[in-house]
């Protein structure tokens, strides 16, 4: 615990006649920060790069007898115990889960899983090392637990496969204190809101123009990114794989034992904008004006031709009336504000989004919400004296959001 939150603690307690000048040197401290140890973005973005060729070299159907023999017979030890516990437990039936076949916790979302059989998958799951937030642990913890690992007794199973037993299900539901359920529930409701307020937010990328196009007496290009997709706020259940398998170890009153916690990657992943689709998308567009003939016309309200300006600053009426509109309701989603971010072209949309992040953009605006527009300099040199007069064409090219899922 850091000096500052111990100081609002003894504060909190009237004591603040106790060690008075450590109090004031604690005054002066900034208030803790979680200090994350891992990106697991970032780590799942690895763990699928170096499993993607695996599974091109992955054989649709495996032989039984074969799989076996890499796993082990099992022991007459193993045998008798499975022997010993069918005759002790009943094995309730599997829950029917609420989640569409769609979603990502569905066994049946990658055809490559299925059977699903944890702790055999061609490369390491990920290591959890982020906390998740109280308000997004799962409302139900189904537990798949066929060798009965959750009795903490000491089996024999060195190479029992896992479909040599029938599965057992157990189900836990989340209970938490009353406050820390209100907790809870204002951090979720900050979270819907920003989300919320992302969502109506528009992104606009204004490339800074290149040697040849200033040569070439061409304006300036503004790209609009897809609309925010709202992140999840809530959690209804997950799944968790015991295996003997993964036993670490045991200590006098302990056995200790991975576990593989299947949760969705949007808990941890953001969705991304392919900064090669975005540019052959414009490319396209730009291609698509031009051959319709609206590409003159956008140029002409411009004021711009084939020798550069024309000495007439056009009107915001003039550009609006090629331009497409401002507000754009894309995706059915109403824009109540804009983001334009001056940024050359080499830079990818994510790297933009994760610039906005790191200068709390988003708290900047929710705290001055009447602010319904903002100009962002992200990289690169500022525009100069010349670069004023260039007019602005919006072009916006067919494109939506790749997400880390698919």
């Amino acid at each position: 615990m850091t000096r500052s939150a111990i100081c609002e603690a003894v504060e909190a307690l009237g004591e603040v006649d106790i060690a008075a000048s450590e109090i004031n040197l604690a005054k002066l401290e900034g208030r803790p920060k979680v200090k994350r140890v891992v990106d697991t973005e970032k780590m799942i973005w690895d763990h699928d790069s170096r499993l993607r060729p695996r599974r091109a070299k992955l054989v649709p159907s495996q032989d039984k007898t074969a799989v076996q023999k890499q796993n082990g017979d099992q022991s007459e030890s193993d045998k008798d115990d499975i022997e010993h516990d069918n005759t002790a437990l009943t094995f309730p039936p599997i829950p029917t889960s609420t989640i569409p076949a769609t979603s990502l916790l569905s066994l049946g979302h990658d055809p490559k899983q299925e059977p699903f059989i944890p702790f055999q998958t061609p490369s390491p799951s990920i290591l959890l090392k982020e906390q998740i937030p109280l308000y997004l642990l799962p409302r139900t913890l189904y537990v798949h637990d066929p060798f009965c690992l959750l009795h903490a007794r000491e089996r024999r199973f060195h190479d029992t496969l896992w479909t040599s037993r029938p599965d057992i299900v157990r189900t836990y539901n989340l209970h938490i204190s009353e406050s820390v359920r209100s907790q809870a529930e204002e951090a979720r409701r900050k979270a819907e809101e920003l989300e919320e307020f992302k969502a109506r937010t528009l992104i606009l990328l204004r490339y800074e123009r290149t040697k040849e196009q200033i040569k070439n007496h061409e304006p300036i290009i503004e790209v609009p990114l897809p609309p925010f997709s709202r992140r999840m706020t809530r959690l209804e259940e997950s799944y968790l794989y015991l295996s003997p398998a993964a036993k670490v170890g045991k200590g006098h009153h302990s056995l200790v034992y991975r576990g593989e916690w299947v949760l969705p990657l949007d808990l941890f992943t953001k969705e991304r904008t392919c900064q090669f689709c975005l540019k052959e998308s414009a490319k396209k567009e730009i291609q698509r004006l031009k051959d319709t003939g609206r590409w003159d016309k956008m140029l002409r309200a411009a004021s711009w031709g084939p020798n550069g300006f024309t000495g007439r600053l056009p009107t915001q009426v003039e550009l609006d009336a090629v331009n497409d509109p401002t507000n754009l309701a894309r995706d059915g989603e109403d824009i109540e504000r804009e983001i334009t971010c001056i940024v050359p072209s080499h830079v990818a949309p994510s790297e933009i989004l994760e610039l906005l992040d790191e200068v709390n953009i988003w708290d900047t605006l929710m705290k001055n919400r009447s602010v319904n527009a903002m100009q962002v300099q992200l990289a690169g040199d500022m525009l100069d004296d010349a670069e004023s007069d260039v007019a602005i064409m919006r072009i916006n090219p067919p494109l939506s959001r790749e997400s880390q899922n698919s």
